[in-house]
């Protein structure tokens, strides 16, 4: 029986992939999954230690850090899983990029920060990244565009 709301028939036709909301959020997961992509393969190409999502877990750290591991899930814009935050810090950890401290207000808890090997790990990294994913994002928009795609995204 299907959810209130939901059609009886469940295929995947044109007219169903073109309703508003399943085309902005395929669109949304296409941008993302290029983006990534091309991080991936840049970094590769400079010869960097890290992988797409160490670097984006990196790049949370030392932008909003000390962060508690569950913060990273949400700042990290490849917004990986718990589980995976936890072994991307890990490794990071043993290449010496970041530090784990007991968390001063919660007993248990930790906080990631970013090292001072990391920081210029990042500064290293970082301008290379942006000259060729960030440009090649930014090549399809103009300035208003991009503010209100971050107005819009950013509300969810």
């Amino acid at each position: 029986m299907p959810a209130p709301g939901v059609p009886e028939e469940q295929h995947l036709d044109t007219e169903r992939l073109a309703r508003p909301d399943i085309r902005a959020l395929l669109a949304v997961l296409s941008t993302a999954s290029q983006l990534q992509m091309r991080g991936q393969a840049d970094l590769r190409r400079m010869g960097s230690p890290l992988k797409i999502h160490e670097f984006d877990v990196l790049v949370a750290v030392v932008a909003h850090g000390p962060l508690r591991p569950s913060d990273i899930t949400r700042k990290a814009s490849l917004a990986p899983n718990p589980t995976t935050v936890s072994s991307i810090v890990s490794r990071l950890e043993k290449r010496g990029l970041v530090t784990r401290q007991s968390h001063p207000d919660f007993g248990g808890g930790v906080l990631v920060e970013a090292t001072e090997r990391g920081s210029e790990m990042l500064d290293q990294l970082f301008p290379e990244v942006e000259r060729k994913v960030i440009s090649w994002f930014r090549g399809h928009f103009s300035d208003e565009e991009l503010i209100a795609i971050a107005e819009i995204l950013e509300r969810i």
